[in-house]
């Protein structure tokens, strides 16, 4: 019988995060993924925009094996590892853009997001499970965290559908 798994989110985010959304039985397919995410950032008024807009952050989402299995990172390990059972089934770099500024003349803060660009994400996965697979998203940035930036968080939800 298909069955669909739901799971959300909300964390502070590191330079790299892998984050197990649920797992998939032993001799049952993942059908299908949807999801979203979105990455953001708090900076003080003073940041230059381009250098903050040129930062990206590398999201996936990916099946590996339960026991055993190694985490993987979109920007320094991208490739399909073991397929079929092991392997990204999304993979894509958010870039930040502005959100909220400070009034003109006020000091202040500047706060930025980043979310996919299919949005919600939706994955046809057709992925079967010869032992125990977890389904993960992972997050690696691009280059090393700007200095200016003073806050992050990442706010993820995801469903995804099983069977035989």
């Amino acid at each position: 019988m298909p069955t669909w798994v739901r799971t959300q989110g909300f964390t502070p985010f590191n330079v790299t995060h892998n984050i197990v959304l649920g797992t998939v039985p032993e001799g049952q397919t993942l059908l299908r993924v949807h999801a979203g995410v979105r990455f953001s950032a708090r900076t003080l008024a003073t940041a230059d925009p381009g250098l903050l807009m040129a930062w990206g952050m590398g999201c996936g989402i990916y099946t590996n094996i339960t026991s055993g299995g190694a985490n993987r990172y979109p920007i320094s390990d991208n490739t399909d590892f073991s397929p079929p059972e092991q392997r990204w089934l999304w993979l894509e770099v958010l870039y930040l853009t502005p959100r909220a500024r400070p009034h003109a003349g006020y000091e202040g803060y500047w706060t930025w997001s980043a979310v996919s660009a299919e949005n919600p994400i939706d994955v046809k996965a057709q992925v079967k499970a010869s032992a125990e697979l977890n389904l993960n998203l992972s997050l690696e940035q691009t280059a090393t965290t700007p200095a200016v930036i003073s806050a992050t968080s990442l706010a993820y939800w995801a469903s995804y559908l099983y069977g035989t």
